[in-house]
């Protein structure tokens, strides 16, 4: 069936689209004009949007950015909570913000040494730059920022020694280096760093001697040595920090095979204690069960199964591959499909729970899952966002791969909005559960937000190519994550159409050109996103309409039968005070659907009038 969109759909869309614009009003922050033109620079030149508000929208006179993203207090800008909003430079009139003492710039792609323009930063007290890709070396003057308590820089691209100006750094309370390539030794200045209650220098490359120094810093309720190359006994004076609550020295296979260091039972405040894979010998001492607040140990002398099984990380885990593998049994699956299955599966003491998908083998699929596979990994393992889920790690071996996610209590979308009795799969209730509308609602925003990240703000744009509602996953808040990216294909370009060899997809969620020329860009994400907006508004699933008639075509033929959108609504949930946004939500799908990729809105575009929609 063809379709071309009728004029007055397009009306409809715009409009609705303008309208939505107009109700966006921009009070006055009262801030001082000079913080106001500084701000206005810095949110411009980052190009920051957030929940469909947008610097290119601001002006000097009228700027007021959302709260979670900025914070003042008497005219000044005192705070900047900018994570995933891809920000890849630190322009050095930063710090034109004089007052600033918190700067959250995590989970974004700069990529430069640690920018100095911090330096000027006179009153910074925080600074976060976690999950981005620093590279460089730990600079001899970091010190010149004089009145910082938390600095962290965990899981970048940073080496080199820590130079003894390092040290200098003596009013940290916070600092996380984690997952970086450092090396030589730890110097036994550290001790001047005496107000450190958390330090976490694990997952480097740190060699030599634990320094007995540490023992000195009294205030520490968190070290983290973990997964380094030390190569002597573990220091005696790490029993001297009576407030230790976490010690992580896991994973340094080089230290010098000794017995359990007897004074470390005199940590009588530690919770968490990890000494696996550090050549321990000898007999558990009994003085251990003394230490009544513990409540994880982990003094394995191997991980199991570690010649077969290969465990890549991409977040601080509080398993190992072993705790997943005993546990992938039938009575643990909760979903399969054509690429394998997914368990639940539940960790440690405090039964922490995460997902497991297990690709199938299969000879005969074993290349295309293999293609998945890597796909998924490299995908996920590049990228950052609350609307996407995340992958924790994977576990192959040469028969089978298993990928690790964060666990989403609400299952999928589809089964809330199609499966029996609607909820009762996804809940122990045996009553008739119904997905509300500011749910839907809420929903909607998040898989925008989600593929906005990733058309808009990765470099280069990423193509999922199987957007559907049992690809989005809830939370317990109904937030929504998307996930499943084993078709997803990453652009060279924005805009730019590549062909793929094969159609991949489901029925009704498939764009028009791509079923006929297997030509993709981001324009199939936003055919197959249009779909799930008529789902939300009708309660209808992708395939309605008869074996060979979509979703998507029987909104289309119910709009230009001239019947009333109203008609078309889910009853389950079609109140007077949400008639207005339903429809809005079903005009929205009825645009994304179009024939012509070029009249379907982008991603941003269809973000921000579901914000106005809300």
């Amino acid at each position: 069936m063809t379709k071309s969109t009728p004029t007055f759909i397009q009306f409809s869309f715009y409009s609705i689209f303008f309208y939505f614009l107009l109700l966006v009003s921009h009070a006055s922050n009262q801030l001082h004009h000079e913080d106001q033109v500084v701000l206005l620079k810095l949110l411009q030149y980052w190009q920051i949007s957030y929940y469909g508000w947008s610097s290119a929208n601001c002006t000097p006179a009228d700027c007021s950015p959302p709260p979670d993203l900025i914070t003042s207090i008497n005219g000044s800008v005192t705070k900047l909570v900018l994570q995933h909003q891809g920000i890849a430079l630190v322009p050095p009139f930063i710090c034109d913000l004089k007052n600033l003492t918190v700067i959250d710039l995590g989970e974004n792609n700069i990529y430069s040494e640690l920018p100095k323009a911090f330096y000027n930063c006179s009153k910074l007290e925080y600074l976060n730059l976690s999950y981005n890709n620093l590279t460089g070396t730990v600079h001899n003057d970091i010190h010149c920022m004089a009145r910082l308590r938390h600095l962290y820089l965990g899981y970048n691209n940073i080496y080199g020694k820590l130079p003894k100006g390092f040290y200098n750094c003596s009013k940290l309370k916070y600092l996380d280096l984690t997952g970086n390539y450092l090396y030589g030794t730890i110097h036994g200045d550290i001790h001047r760093m005496s107000r450190l209650g958390f330090l976490n220098l694990g997952d480097n490359c740190f060699s030599g001697n634990i320094p007995s120094s540490i023992g000195q810093l009294t205030e520490l309720t968190t070290l983290q040595l973990f997964n380094c190359q030390f190569n002597s006994s573990f220091p005696l004076e790490l029993g001297n920090l009576s407030n230790l609550e976490v010690l992580d020295l896991s994973d340094n296979t080089g230290i010098t095979p000794t017995k359990f260091p007897s004074n470390f039972t005199h940590l009588k405040k530690l919770k968490s204690l990890r000494m696996s894979m550090t050549n321990l010998i000898g007999e558990i001492p009994y003085t251990i069960g003394e230490m009544t607040a513990l409540e994880h140990l982990d003094l394995k002398k191997k991980h199991g199964l570690e010649s077969t099984w290969k465990l890549t990380t991409f977040q601080r885990l509080n398993f190992t591959e072993s705790d997943i593998l005993s546990k992938l049994t039938e009575n643990n699956v909760i979903g399969s499909g054509g690429s394998g299955r997914v368990y639940r599966v539940a960790i440690n003491r405090s039964h922490d729970v995460i997902a497991v998908k297990r690709f199938w083998s299969n000879k005969k699929l074993e290349e295309e899952l293999e293609r998945e596979f890597f796909a998924e990994v490299r995908i996920l393992s590049s990228i950052q966002h609350s609307n996407i889920v995340k992958l924790l790690c994977c576990i192959s071996n040469d028969n089978s791969k298993l990928l690790v996610y964060e666990y989403l209590e609400n299952h999928s979308l589809d089964q809330w909005l199609h499966g029996k009795s609607r909820a009762s799969t996804v809940s122990d209730s045996v009553h008739h559960i119904i997905l509300d509308w500011p749910k839907r609602l809420q929903i909607a925003v998040g898989v925008a937000q989600g593929l906005c990240y990733m058309h808009h703000a990765c470099s280069p744009p990423i193509v999922h190519r199987g957007v559907k509602s049992s690809n989005i996953l809830l939370d317990s808040e109904f937030n929504a994550k998307v996930t499943d990216f084993g078709l997803a294909k990453m652009m060279i370009m924005q805009g730019e159409q590549v062909t793929m060899s094969t159609v991949a997809g489901s029925f009704g969620y498939i764009a028009p050109e791509y079923a006929h020329t297997t030509r993709v860009n981001e324009k199939v994400d936003v055919f197959s996103f249009g779909v799930i907006p008529l789902e939300l508004a009708t309660g209808r699933k992708a395939n309605h309409g008869g074996e060979h008639t979509s979703l998507a075509e029987w909104a289309w033929r119910h709009i230009q039968e001239g019947n009333p959108v109203v008609d078309a609504l889910d009853e389950e949930v079609r109140e007077n005070s949400y008639l207005e946004k339903m429809c809005c939500v079903f005009t929205l799908g009825i645009i994304c659907t179009g024939t012509q990729p070029s009249t379907r809105p982008s991603m941003k575009e269809v973000l921000q009038v579901l914000l106005r929609c809300n």
